[in-house]
C-alpha cells in the first residue's frame, strides 16, 4: 500500500495550478448551497432591528455575493469602546 494519495485528475502532482487548471476545476463544480437562500433572504428579517450596510462583495461574483454589516440604529462613531 502506498503512502501517497492517488494523483488528482487536474494538474500535475507537486506543481502549482495555473489559470487553465483553476478554470477546469471551477467548471466542474456544482452549486451545493444557495447564498441567496441561506444568507441574503435571512437578512430581510434583520433589517427592522439593524441598518444593513453593504461594504463589499466577493470578487468571485460581485453581483451574486454581496457582503453586509448589520449595525445598530443607535450606532454612534463618536462613542469610544472601553474594553
Amino acid at each position: 500500500m502506498s503512502d501517497q494519495e492517488p494523483a488528482y485528475h487536474i494538474g500535475v502532482a507537486g506543481e502549482p495550478w495555473g489559470e487553465a487548471e483553476r478554470n477546469k476545476w471551477l467548471n466542474e463544480q456544482l452549486v451545493k448551497r444557495s447564498y441567496k437562500e441561506q444568507v441574503l433572504d435571512l437578512l430581510s428579517g434583520v433589517d427592522q432591528r439593524f441598518d444593513l450596510i453593504k461594504y463589499g462583495a466577493l470578487q468571485y461574483d460581485c453581483e451574486r455575493y454581496p457582503l453586509y454589516v448589520a449595525q445598530s440604529h443607535q450606532f454612534d462613531l463618536t462613542k469610544q469602546r472601553h474594553w
